[in-house]
């Protein structure tokens, strides 16, 4: 990483394995530090609710190669999730934090003087893993503690407030304000900057698609807002929040 954009230039794994034991081996008394832990980290780690599990971190400071932190460094754990921040790092170091998407949009065709397009509208899909739906009016990415794409996992999920299909809406607006008001043709994604990806489904739970465009993150939202006991439900809801979906609804009770 470059020292000039971010200072001390520091790489952090961490991982967190349960371990089918009734013997509860504090990660605390396995740990070796030159640097006090961020306050509540220990707290946490040594919490009963962690009390058959190992915690496995390391803190390398690279200009200096020194080792700031070690907890279970030996230990070999199933890296699962904690793999993206190698990714996340690398993209990070090569595009930089001020590194801005753009999803450009292509009119195929000649514009009459009434902005009749007659031809196709084509949208250029660019990897932007957000397309503005998560963005907030200060500019920051939304996210919650319980996010939606876990929502089969079970546990409390929450939908942030953003507005899932703000950058669609925004590029529709630019698209009307360029002079194109109606399209004889076709609007076309070109999703060809990379190969869409989807995982053999072992469950219901590996239903992902990795895609050059990602709306929503590729999910529609169900809510299911239950009624007394013995009655209707009150509601079944898309949580599209601008994405256009009709559903099927069927009679279910409360039982």
């Amino acid at each position: 990483m470059s020292t000039s954009r971010r200072g001390r230039s520091l790489a952090f794994l961490t991982a967190a394995s349960l371990v089918l034991s009734l013997i509860f081996i504090s990660s605390a008394d396995n740990l070796s530090s030159k640097e006090p832990l961020p306050p509540g980290m220990e707290e946490i780690m040594c919490s009963p609710e962690y009390a058959h599990s190992w915690w496995g971190a390391i803190v390398l400071d690279l200009d200096e190669d020194q080792t700031l932190l070690a907890i279970n460094p030996d230990r070999m754990f199933v890296p699962a999730s904690t793999t993206k921040l190698f990714t996340v790092a690398a993209a990070l170091d090569m595009l930089g934090a001020d590194y801005r998407f753009e999803t450009p949009v292509y009119a195929r065709g000649k514009i009459d003087s009434g902005g009749r397009l007659k031809g196709d509208l084509i949208l250029v899909a660019s990897g932007d893993l957000t397309m503005g739906g998560r963005t907030k009016e200060d500019g920051e990415i939304a996210y919650t503690k319980g996010d939606h794409s876990y929502a089969n996992y079970g546990g409390h999920d929450e939908l942030t407030s953003a507005d899932p299909a703000a950058g669609l809406k925004d590029l529709a607006r630019q698209v009307l304000e360029s002079g194109i008001k109606e399209i004889e043709g076709d609007v076309m994604v070109d999703d060809r900057l990379f190969t869409t990806y989807q995982p053999p489904m072992q469950s219901e739970l590996d239903q992902y698609i990795i895609s050059p465009i990602i709306i929503n993150d590729n999910l529609i939202d169900l809510e299911v807002i239950p009624g007394e006991l013995g009655e209707r439900f009150i509601e079944l809801a898309a949580q599209d929040r601008g994405l256009q979906c009709h559903l099927q609804r069927h009679d279910l009770r409360g039982q």
